[in-house]
C-alpha cells in the first residue's frame, strides 16, 4: 500500500523533496522524518489511488526526479542516480 522512496542521493532530505514536489508538480508524498530521524532521507508514497490518478502522479514524480538529476550530480560527484524510467503501474 506504501512505498518508501530514498531521495537523499538527489541532494534533498525527505521534507524538502516533498515540499518541492508538491509546489512544482502538485504531487503529495509524506516526508520520512515524520516517522523518525532515521527516515529523513526518504519519502513515503501511497498507492491507494485509482489507476489513472496514480499513473498521473507517478509521471509527474518521474519528471521531477529527472529535473533534479543534473543538480544532484553536481552536489554529489561519484553518486550515480539511475537513469531508468519508473516501472509501469499495472
Amino acid at each position: 500500500m506504501f512505498i518508501w522512496l530514498p531521495v537523499g542521493e538527489l541532494g534533498l532530505k525527505g521534507r524538502a523533496f516533498a515540499e518541492r514536489l508538491y509546489a512544482e508538480k502538485r504531487v503529495l508524498v509524506t516526508p520520512g522524518d515524520l516517522y523518525g530521524p532515521g527516515c529523513e532521507g526518504f519519502v513515503r508514497l501511497s498507492l491507494a489511488a485509482d489507476d489513472g490518478r496514480l499513473r498521473e502522479g507517478l509521471g509527474r514524480l518521474a519528471e521531477f526526479v529527472s529535473e533534479l538529476k543534473p543538480a544532484a550530480a553536481q552536489l554529489a560527484p561519484g553518486v550515480e542516480v539511475a537513469a531508468e524510467e519508473p516501472a509501469a503501474v499495472a
